[in-house]
């Protein structure tokens, strides 16, 4: 249901703007260095010990 509501509201923007960039999401990783991301609950992740940024970075490795 939410991929539907995603993908058309992308091609919405696709057809109104010419001159949009698309970056790879490699490009994203550089901004989350200070951002201390949440889990569902609201708890944080990095007290929780989940390295996020390594786990990341492999998965793009991928």
């Amino acid at each position: 249901m939410i991929q539907r509501f995603f993908h058309a509201w992308e091609r919405r923007l696709v057809a109104v703007t010419t001159d949009r960039v698309v970056r790879p999401f490699e490009w994203g990783l550089d901004w989350i260095d200070d951002v201390e991301p949440l889990t569902a609950s609201g708890r944080s992740t990095t007290r929780m010990g989940i390295p996020y940024r390594s786990e990341l970075r492999r998965l793009l490795r991928d």
